[in-house]
């Protein structure tokens, strides 16, 4: 009888630990996502620039180059030509913002060059014109004193992007992420 009870007791106690398990909230911590959550989002667009093949999670991930969680940045390539791809989790936590953006960099006249916005919400990612957002392209070249010749680097830092001359890769401009959206230094 006293093994019976003793049995009894220690499923009890058992089981009461892992109800209480099932009953802690998971922190928004555990749940919180990072720049490659949203690059796996990405529309498979963005890594071919002539094809259109469906690609899987792992061709996603076999593009990276580099990629540094902390600051939000990750380096990748394209699948048909090699050509870079720049993303960049940019977050102002005071006005909840977090705006995911990707810049695929080959020259002018490229068919494939692009940079776009995506706002974050839920964990998802959501295409944003980038009015109201970014500068406009007139605005862009006033400030940097430059009609063309010049193209969009995401520098590793997340706290801006920078305008280049193309040929010789000098910062033109700095475009400052503030108050959730970018504005001319």
């Amino acid at each position: 009888m006293k093994k019976f009870l003793g049995f009894i007791l220690s499923a009890l106690i058992v089981t009461g630990y892992f109800s209480f398990i099932e009953t802690v909230p998971v922190t928004a911590a555990a749940m919180e996502k990072t720049v490659l959550d949203y690059y796996l989002q990405l529309p498979d667009e963005y890594f071919q620039c002539e094809t259109e093949n469906i690609l899987k999670q792992k061709d996603k991930l076999s593009r990276i180059k580099k990629k540094d969680l902390k600051k939000g940045y990750i380096h990748a390539t394209t699948m048909d030509g090699n050509i870079p791809i720049e993303t960049v989790l940019f977050t102002d936590e005071y006005m909840g913002i977090s705006v995911f953006a990707v810049n695929v960099r080959c020259s002018a006249g490229c068919m494939c060059r692009r940079l776009d916005f995506f706002f974050v919400n839920d964990g998802r990612i959501m295409k944003n014109d980038g009015d109201g957002l970014f500068p406009s392209s007139e605005e862009i070249e006033k400030a940097a004193g430059v009609s063309d010749g010049y193209e969009f680097v995401l520098p590793e830092d997340g706290k801006g992007i920078n305008i280049a001359d193309e040929e010789s890769g000098k910062i033109l401009l700095r475009i400052k992420w503030s108050g959730g959206t970018f504005n001319i230094e």
